[in-house]
């Protein structure tokens, strides 16, 4: 089977992590990562998205998905604020 990789982004508070829960939760062989979690991994108290700090909180993104997406999970959830493509320079 395919591996899926299933983003969630939205605004702050409209239920990103209960939906990534709940899709973890429903389906088997899977792996879920918010990107909060990632943010608060340095434990640093952040202003705005554009806070040059986040940028451990992107690696800490990319490793742990590299990962999940290695270790054969069938589907990986990631829900985040902030989801962009560096191919097209956007935020999406």
């Amino acid at each position: 089977m395919k591996k899926k990789r299933i983003l969630i982004s939205g605004s702050l508070c409209v239920g990103k992590t209960a939906v990534g829960t709940r899709l973890f939760e429903s389906y088997g062989n899977s792996a879920f990562l918010d990107g909060d979690w990632c943010w608060r991994a340095p434990f640093v108290h952040l202003v705005s998205v554009t806070d040059s700090r986040l940028c451990n909180g992107d690696k800490s993104m990319a490793f742990v998905l590299s990962n999940d997406l290695d270790f054969g999970f069938a589907y990986v959830f990631f829900a985040s604020v902030v989801l962009t493509d560096p191919r097209f320079g956007k935020t999406f």
